[in-house]
């Protein structure tokens, strides 16, 4: 691939920018706060997405002729523009950026819920940070992050979590949900989040917040066949998700890795914005 968009240069357009500086790519930017030199008319051989959530796919949409996406997380913040947009991308390659896919971190807990299969009791997920570290010297009402409005909010922001242990488990059973604006924090936004998802012999237990100290892991509580108890705490390494960028990229640009089946991704959407399965 050699023509490539990034279309919203802020934080993650920036990291991603930074990953395809490090994979040695030229790219086009498309922002309205720096000075552009993409056209939504050219056709590119990947656009990256990286717009406030609620511009993801109206602004994917102007790229009439470019064939291949990636699609910053969440994909978008209204259900039904992603419902009504498989139109638009049912004959495009469809990629969304859950780069903890690429991290060290999944890989230890991908394998460890495969070796112990059968044997899994409880999966705890956990996620503590603090928007107010998150992007420094930015205004907040300017910021998606903390504006409904433009697709902020806990399960947005947070949804990586969401996503590993949906693309490692498959859909579960049933889900609960639980959000909240707790801290004031945020202009509109909730910052809370407790979820339940049951499987056939386990449940996951999701607990987000955004207003509170980095911390971020998962643990897993096996039970083997003498009824001895394991545990084991999987923690996310701030550089591991860093590197993530590239990897993820590089696999993209490679094509070592699957586009994205759009309708996998109503149903996902359809889970964490609805609580449905």
């Amino acid at each position: 691939m050699k023509n490539i968009c990034v279309c919203g240069y802020g934080s993650v357009g920036k990291k991603h920018g930074h990953a395809l500086k490090n994979l040695k790519r030229d790219f086009d930017i498309i922002d309205i706060n720096c000075e552009s030199t993409g056209s939504y008319d050219k056709e590119y051989d990947l656009v990256l997405i990286c717009t406030p959530t609620a511009y993801h796919i109206s602004e994917a949409e102007k790229f009439i002729n470019t064939k291949s996406f990636l699609i910053e997380k969440s994909f978008d913040s209204d259900l039904e523009k992603i419902i009504k947009a498989k139109s638009f991308f049912e004959n495009k390659d469809v990629y969304v950026g859950y780069n903890l896919r690429y991290t060290d971190f999944y890989r230890e807990l991908d394998n460890c819920l495969f070796e112990y299969d059968g044997y899994v009791k409880f999966i705890n997920v956990f996620y503590s940070g603090n928007l107010l570290n998150w992007r420094p010297g930015v205004d907040p009402k300017e910021c998606y992050s903390y504006n409904k409005n433009l697709g902020g909010g806990i399960i947005a922001d947070v949804s990586h979590e969401f996503d590993y242990i949906y693309n490692i488990l498959g859909k579960p059973n049933k889900s609960q949900f639980i959000s909240r604006r707790v801290s004031g924090i945020t202009i509109d936004c909730d910052d809370y989040c407790v979820a339940i998802w049951e499987y056939d012999n386990f449940i996951v237990k999701f607990e987000l917040k955004t207003f509170s100290k980095p911390e971020r892991y998962c643990e897993v509580l096996i039970r083997d066949s003498h009824e001895k108890l394991y545990e084991f705490k999987y923690k996310i390494d701030d550089l591991d998700i860093f590197g993530s960028y590239y990897f993820q990229l590089k696999a993209i640009l490679n094509r070592s890795v699957k586009p994205q089946n759009y309708d996998d991704i109503i149903t996902f959407n359809k889970l964490i914005m609805e609580g449905k399965i």
